[in-house]
């Protein structure tokens, strides 16, 4: 015997207040997480927010004095680059299990025997739209 109606929604509305919870809580973490990046030669390190927000720049040698500035420029910039890279990727990975809740909720409304009847009696109603009642009453025997 398959769920009801009622059922499925009340999953459905568990799941989500599930998945907001979650998202909030990602959310939060995500806020307060950062990144880093230390250049090649390993002269400059960056730290920034997940939201690109630059938050420390540490000189790990003196070198960077002697250097001419557009190539402390070039460093600088090749290494906040790779650290918003750095970020691109961790926030991914965060919200990852994210992702799937809107396919899955497809899923389950599909899915679902008394769910999937609205759906073809929706779907009926729309083909009559598109198509007008003649051209659909030659129609009537397609499945959905």
């Amino acid at each position: 015997m398959s769920p009801s109606y009622d059922d499925q929604m009340s999953q459905i509305m568990a799941e989500f207040e599930q998945q907001r919870d979650q998202l909030f809580k990602t959310r939060e973490e995500f806020g307060k997480a950062t990144v880093s990046a230390t250049s090649k030669d390993h002269l400059v390190e960056v730290t920034m927010l997940m939201s690109g927000q630059v938050k420390d720049i540490k000189f790990h040698r003196t070198d960077y004095a002697s250097m001419p500035p557009a190539q402390l420029s070039a460093l600088l910039v090749e290494t906040i680059n790779a650290a918003l890279q750095k970020g691109s990727a961790k926030a991914q990975e965060m919200y990852r299990s994210q992702t799937s809740f809107g396919a899955d909720l497809r899923e389950s409304m599909i899915g679902g025997d008394e769910v999937n009847d609205v759906f073809k009696d929706l779907r009926g109603l729309f083909d009559m739209f598109e198509t007008g009642p003649k051209k659909r009453a030659a129609n009537d025997e397609d499945e959905f």
